[in-house]
């Protein structure tokens, strides 16, 4: 799976972005972090039979703050 996005163009500094995925028990499965605007997941894993996945990406500054999640929708 390819994940690819815009910069919001809002002018903050953007140090990296990271990619997780939501598990059921509310934890994030960490899926890797780039520089860039596009990332590939090699392998994404089903967790416990759900019918679809979120992945999210999360853009982080300088001082280490996230943004908000953009998701999208992978069904299985």
């Amino acid at each position: 799976m390819r994940l690819m996005w815009k910069p919001s163009g809002k002018g903050v500094p953007v140090r990296h972005h990271e990619n997780h995925q939501p598990l059921p028990d509310r934890k994030r499965r960490f899926l890797g972090g780039t520089c860039g605007t596009a990332f590939h997941l090699p392998a994404l894993r089903r967790t416990s039979g759900e019918s679809g996945t979120r992945p999210e990406v999360r853009a982080v500054g300088e001082p280490h703050t996230s943004s908000a999640a953009a998701t999208a929708v992978f069904t299985w």
